[in-house]
């Protein structure tokens, strides 16, 4: 009896220790994740609100601090490091993939020069999310498939990319309002993006177009129009 008694002493004391390592190990991954999120930078921050898995998109304000960080080198590395690495994630994110690629368009039209070469560099990663698809009850790879095209498309217009970035200067100049003095009065508006549930957004979070932007499409699609007649007029 008093063996038995001691034997089970014993197992409720390796349960307690078990149960202390448990907790002392818990407690050094609590630690140590604090210690990871605290020693991030500015911009990795930044990065990780517009690149999270939230329901909803960054805002315009967000995504212009992080554009402006391209213009200095060691910044821009950081960026398009993490634009790519969360566009290689699981399917199952694709919330942060249809951010990434957004977010690389964004800094093609509004970045330094060199998010334009490189997103060229590196169109296969782009390309390979064309096909994307992921199950979550419904599909919600149209967004990500449809954003992919949209960007393999631009970048492989040369004039266009020009075009856009020059829309982009000058829309960043009429809310800054730059004087000949070169200095700065006021400011970009902000705002969050609203909710994207994987469908055809196109460029946004919501499926559903607002005038100016189906004035846009038009535009868009009757310069393309007017580029291939004259094309066909050269040859």
């Amino acid at each position: 009896a008093a063996a038995a008694s001691g034997a089970a002493a014993a197992r409720r004391l390796g349960l307690r220790r078990g149960a202390m390592d448990y907790f002392d190990k818990a407690k050094d991954l609590y630690q140590q994740a604090v210690k990871a999120v605290q020693n991030k930078t500015e911009t990795e921050r930044k990065l990780d609100e517009a690149l999270s898995n939230a329901n909803w998109g960054a805002s315009s304000t967000l995504m212009r601090e992080i554009a402006n960080l391209t213009g200095n080198y060691q910044e821009y590395t950081v960026v398009m490091r993490e634009v790519f690495n969360t566009m290689q994630q699981p399917a199952r994110n694709w919330r942060q993939i249809f951010k990434a690629l957004t977010l690389l368009e964004y800094l093609v039209k509004n970045g330094d020069k060199r998010c334009v070469q490189e997103a060229r560099d590196r169109i296969h990663t782009v390309r390979m999310l064309s096909g994307f698809s992921y199950m979550d009850g419904a599909e919600k790879g149209a967004g990500v498939r449809e954003k992919a095209k949209a960007l393999i498309e631009l970048l492989g217009d040369e004039e266009l990319v020009q075009e856009e970035r020059e829309k982009a200067r000058a829309l960043r100049d009429k809310y800054t309002g730059i004087g000949r003095d070169g200095a700065s009065r006021g400011g970009m508006p902000g705002g969050s993006g609203a909710a994207y549930d994987g469908g055809l957004g196109i460029g946004r979070y919501n499926d559903d177009d607002t005038a100016s932007d189906k004035k846009e499409k038009k535009k868009k699609d009757r310069k393309k129009k007017e580029k291939k007649e004259k094309k066909k007029k050269k040859k």
